[in-house]
C-alpha cells in the first residue's frame, strides 16, 4: 500500500499539524498555539482497519481497490 500511497499522495509520510490557539495557565491572559494532533503512526491496512472508526474504513476500502486496480 504504501508505493500507492506515494504516488497518490507524495508527502503522505509528511504529518504536519494545525494549531490552535488556547489561553494557558488558565485566567493567566496569555494565549498560547498547541498542536492539534501529536502522535501520527502507519499501519498496514488489516491492522488500521481494526484501530479506524468504522465511518474511515470506507477510506481503506477506497484505497485498497486502487490499488488493486493498479496492479499494487
Amino acid at each position: 500500500m504504501a508505493p500507492l500511497l506515494l504516488r497518490l499522495f507524495p508527502s503522505f509520510l509528511d504529518v504536519v499539524s494545525n494549531t490552535f490557539p488556547l489561553e494557558w495557565p488558565p485566567r493567566s491572559g496569555t494565549i498560547r498555539d498547541f498542536p492539534e494532533i501529536d502522535d501520527a503512526r502507519w499501519f498496514p491496512v488489516e491492522v488500521a482497519r481494526r484501530k479506524v472508526v468504522a465511518g474511515q474504513r470506507v477510506m481503506l476500502d477506497a484505497l485498497e481497490a486502487r490499488g488493486a486496480a493498479e496492479g499494487v
